[in-house]
């Protein structure tokens, strides 16, 4: 006699005693119920022919399910606060998680797939019926048989419907009949009427639909990009930051730092900012913020309000920080370093050589994230440098590998370049305000700031006759015949005054005394850095900026002239002669001046009437070509004198100053006024427009809503820190970046509608209450152009437009701009460094100034390192993942579900694949052709299984995901039967790729999604 008991010992199971007790004969039970505290899939499959039979002879089959509570929570006192309810809901949802980790488990080959459908049709059919007790934690095991006049009959025991509860695990079951039978009945019946019902054949069923294409590939870029994208923030970012920041730590994981080179006005400060949080309050780090030093002031008033304590310090005083904290014992010691406009490191300074020292020598490397709007393209060295800097990971072969794509950047093939851009775009966080308009438009998830248009505009002013020869002189005094201008350039030189006669070029002589060394030139001993070139851009810039800065020019380079003269009546010709802390010093200076960091030199003319940061050595004039050197510097005074005097003279008539009055009464009157900021290159240009403008206010009727609401941070006399903070803050204060404590006295006044500033304010600084920007002249480095605007133009501006007008001459300016081409072009900021000539680009230190692009955007190329697909997909996934519903959808998303592209034939399967390594997994992507062919690139699968217009379809879910997202019924057969060993051929074709023998390959790649491409029919 077969024993009561049901165990999993001794040769039996309980498996096998329930498949007998299933289909026992004579009789058939009308109704079969099996209570279970947890059923699993496998466990289902031991007991499928045995319940199919059952069905076939007309029993109700009962199969209901529960959750059981964590023993542990039994042993701890118990919590007065805890609520039941709610640990009861999250059990439930748990178990389903459970199932659903089992049916990814289950392998995707034929022969288990067509059994779990096998199960799933079981499950569907009539007389199948399943439940969940939901109102309380069951953990009782209970299997009941009952009606058509026969005994009941139960088994009571601890074994669940799981393949261990079945098969494995010591367990034991008791069958009875009877009373007690009868008594488990009413049980089982008690608890089948207290649960509601449960879609088990749902669950299954999820992984053989046919999900819609838009939402199996958002899965998809979920897999390959979701650590890169919509970042937890506690700083109330715009989406689009979110997703940088995710981007940027993803990027430091893998090379210890990132470039985040976003455009201007988006944002990368508050980015910056929510790094920082994270290292100071999650990681405890501490953090330095590196910056140029007009801007430490701001990074200091933002980490206060933001409460991250964080020390700020600036370029300029790095080399003694780093190396006090050196003779204190510690090289650098921090473990975050934020470098903000890090295009100051592009060039060889002081401070990047200090920099770099303290990384390389610190036990831990600290990350390194650089910030800066400066457009990344096929620059040459100096962006190497920068990313060499910021990813202290980065191995040997990719330095080399991008060192030299960088260094042949203007000779790449497209295939070519579009690697390094490629390279690139996996070191950088990049994304333009075009971009951003475009895939964060504003209404889809969350993304609710907008950017005005930037509207660029110029304003020509007539040049009179006198101005036209002035103009003409000054080139010609700068040897514009030999300068190699375009013929179009010297034709807008020859008629400036084609019936007078030109001056002479100058000769430069006081700029080039080395050159009238007797024996043998200068020798080691001299400076070599080209004065002469540098000086001649000067007088070029002013002659660009006003007549007034022209005039003070001239005196100022005749004043250096008469110095010399005045030297050689001592007997003596003073050199430049740099100790190598000089040199140092003074390749910081004017590194910094040729790439827009110091601003000093530019908007004065400290430079032309000496030369700042060197140390002049005295010489005895018998050493010299004396003679010479009189003739020359007398011919030049008398040059300078001539075109000094007839600057003066027109001062008073500079056509430019009416020209810029009228666009400001036009400011005033239109219904974006009246605020309006007024940029130059000069403080002579400043002084002098600043005090035209105040006369003109006072008497034209215009202007009268300007009195006593002007103010300038452009005159001669440079203004603080203070009054610069304070001045900015009265002229836009709902743009004020104020913390606490910022001002002691008053907080800001909205005082100014008129601001005139240098390029000291094109940095850094928020004027976005702004709709109007003036660049009365061109910056010294015409990239800060963009800078300069983007004080205006910047997130969350309550403008549709920024209007930003430039003030140019009817003629003469193609002679301006070609000239400053030229003369830039040709100034090798490496000579003074090393004192021996190198090439400019490629390679070059100093990126070549063009301002014939600048001012005509027609001439100008097209942006050499585009947005990407990869950029694209990060945006749609991150604007998903933020969209109420559909971000859970996609997380939730079936394990090995998919879906199909298409409604003819098949001719291909996208595969994306989850690789169990170490450190952390990795996204793959394989797509199989039914020809054969195959890609396993990732960009090229993406391709083939992108959608065409994904932005529509999340607009439209952003209102209704619940039915976006739901299957098209099931998944045709002919899919099926080409899956399987489609998708057997791609995990072998990943596998091979990525090095993982045929006896791992099955638990170590993971399919978790897939997509078929079928061939489009047309309809009708």
């Amino acid at each position: 006699m077969m024993s009561r008991l049901w165990l999993n010992r001794n040769g039996t199971n309980i498996a096998g005693r329930l498949k007998s007790w299933l289909t026992r004969k004579p009789g058939s039970p009308a109704c079969i119920s099996l209570v279970a505290g947890y059923v699993s899939v496998r466990g289902l499959m031991l007991i499928e022919s045995d319940v199919r039979r059952a069905l076939d002879r007309g029993t109700e089959v009962r199969l209901l399910l529960a959750v059981t509570q964590d023993e542990a929570i039994w042993i701890r006192l118990p919590d007065p606060f805890t609520d039941v309810a709610d640990v009861l809901r999250r059990r439930l949802a748990r178990d389903v998680e459970y199932l659903r980790t089992e049916l990814s488990g289950i392998p995707m080959v034929r022969e288990a797939q067509v059994r779990l459908l096998g199960l799933a049709h079981l499950l569907r059919r009539q007389g199948f019926s399943c439940r969940r007790h939901e109102s309380a934690f069951v953990h009782s095991k209970v299997f009941v048989q009952h009606g058509s006049g026969l005994n009941p009959a139960a088994v009571i025991g601890s074994a669940n419907l799981t393949l261990g509860g079945l098969m494995r695990n010591e367990e034991c079951g008791i069958q009875t009949t009877g009373a007690e039978a009868q008594q488990a009945v009413e049980y089982a019946t008690a608890l089948w009427n207290e649960a509601v019902p449960f879609d088990l054949a749902g669950l299954l069923e999820e992984q053989f639909a046919n999900y819609p294409h838009e939402l199996v590939f958002l899965r998809i870029l979920f897999e390959v990009f979701g650590g890169d994208v919509n970042a937890e923030d506690k700083l109330s970012l715009a989406p689009w930051q979110r997703d940088g920041v995710a981007r940027a730590l993803v990027i430091a994981q893998e090379y210890g730092g990132a470039l985040i080179a976003d455009d201007v006005g988006v944002g990368k400060t508050f980015e910056a900012a929510e790094i920082i949080r994270r290292g100071i309050y999650e990681r405890g780090e501490r953090v330095v913020v590196i910056c140029p030093a007009n801007l430490v002031p701001m990074w200091e008033r933002r980490l206060a309000g933001w409460n991250l304590p964080a020390d700020v310090v600036s370029y300029h005083s790095l080399s003694r920080a780093v190396q006090d904290a050196m003779q204190a014992g510690s090289a650098l010691p921090y473990q975050l370093v934020v470098l903000d406009e890090a295009h100051w490191l592009r060039n060889p300074t002081t401070w990047r050589d200090a920099l770099r020292e303290a990384l390389a020598s610190a036990d831990n490397p600290p990350r390194v994230f650089g910030l800066t709007a400066t457009p990344i393209q096929n620059r040459g060295q100096d962006l190497v440098e920068i990313v060499m800097l910021l990813l202290p990971k980065l191995s040997v072969q990719e330095r080399r590998a991008l060192a030299e794509r960088c260094r042949r950047a203007d000779r790449l093939k497209p295939e070519q370049l579009h690697t390094l851009h490629r390279q690139l775009e996996s070191m950088l966080v990049r994304r333009t305000r075009p971009f951003i308009k475009e895939n964060y438009p504003k209404g889809m998830g969350d993304a609710s700031l907008a950017f005005p248009e930037q509207v660029p505009k110029e304003v020509r002013y007539r040049l009179p006759s006198r101005l036209r020869t002035l103009i003409r002189d000054v080139l010609a005094a700068l040897d514009v015949e030999n300068a190699d201008l375009p013929q179009a350039a010297l034709t807008d030189y020859h008629d400036l005054a084609p019936n007078e006669t030109p001056p002479p070029a100058l000769t430069m002589a006081a700029y080039h005394l080395q050159d009238y060394k007797l024996n043998g030139g200068g020798g080691s001993e001299v400076s070599s850095f080209d004065w002469t070139r540098l000086i001649k851009c000067m007088l070029c810039k002013r002659l660009e900026s006003s007549v007034a800065a022209l005039a003070s020019t001239l005196e100022a380079m005749r004043s250096r002239c008469a110095k010399v003269l005045q030297d050689l009546d001592s007997g003596l010709v003073y050199l430049p002669a740099p100790h190598h802390t000089d040199r140092e010093q003074q390749q910081d200076w004017w590194g910094g001046m040729l790439d827009g960091q110091n601003l000093v030199g530019p908007e004065t003319d400290e430079t032309v009437a000496r030369q700042p940061r060197t140390k002049l050595v005295a010489h005895s004039a018998s050493l010299f070509a004396v003679s010479q050197i009189r003739e020359d510097v007398g011919r030049d005074i008398a040059t300078l004198t001539a075109l000094r005097d007839s600057a003066n003279d027109l001062i008073s008539v500079d056509p430019k100053v009416p020209v810029l009055v009228d666009q400001i009464a036009r400011i005033a009157a239109h219904p974006d006024g009246p605020k309006v900021v007024i940029f130059t290159g000069s403080r002579v240009t400043g002084e002098h427009i600043t005090n035209e403008i105040m006369r003109h206010v006072a008497s034209d009727p215009r202007l009268a809503l300007y009195r006593n609401r002007i103010a300038s941070l452009a005159r001669l006399d440079r203004p603080t820190e203070r009054q610069i903070r304070e001045i900015t803050a009265d002229f836009a204060p709902q743009a004020a970046d104020i913390a606490p404590g910022a001002f002691t006295c008053r907080a800001p006044r909205n005082r100014y509608d008129l601001l005139i500033c240098t390029d000291m304010l094109a940095e850094g600084i928020n004027l976005q209450q702004t709709a109007f920007v003036i660049h009365f002249d061109l910056p010294w480095n015409p990239m800060m152009i963009g800078q300069r605007a983007g004080r205006a133009d910047r997130l969350g501006s309550p403008y549709e437009q920024i209007s930003c007008l430039s003030v140019f001459p009817d003629r003469g300016l193609d002679a301006q701009l070609h000239l400053l081409n030229r003369l830039y072009g040709k100034i090798n900021l490496a000579a003074a460094a090393v004192g021996v000539p190198t090439p400019i680009i490629p390679g070059a230190a100093v990126q070549v100034r063009d301002f014939t692009t600048t001012v005509r955007p027609q001439e100008s190329t097209a942006d050499t390192f585009p947005a990407f697909d990869s950029d694209v997909y990060r945006a749609a996934l991150g604007t998903a993942m933020r969209t109420p519903g559909l971000g859970d959808a996609i997380r939730n998303f079936p394990r090995k579900a998919g879906g199909v592209v298409g409604n003819g034939e098949v001719y291909g399967f996208v595969f994306c694949f989850r690789i169990n390594m170490e450190p952390r997994n990795k996204a793959a992507l394989c797509t199989i052709f039914t020809n054969g062919a195959s890609l396993v690139d990732q960009s090229s699968c993406l391709h083939e299984a992108r959608v065409e217009d994904l932005r529509s379809w999340l607009k439209d879910a952003a209102s209704d995901h619940a039915n976006m997202v739901k299957p098209a019924g099931a998944l045709p057969g002919e899919v099926l039967q080409r899956l399987w060993p489609a998708l057997e051929q791609a995990r072998k074709r990943v596998a091979v790729l990525h090095k993982i023998a045929d006896s791992e390959s099955d638990d170590q790649i993971t399919v978790i999604t897939w997509l078929a491409l079928a061939k489009p029919i047309r309809q009708g």
